[in-house]
């Protein structure tokens, strides 16, 4: 769960996490990692 102060720090902490999963993800479909 991803927490914040207002509805809208909370979108963008999401959007970081979903940023960042999908980046991972990717990354090791591609062998990168």
């Amino acid at each position: 769960r991803v927490g914040g102060a207002t509805e809208v720090e909370v979108k963008e902490k999401k959007d970081r996490v979903d940023d960042a999963l999908n980046a991972t993800r990717a990354a090791v479909e591609e062998g990168i990692v």
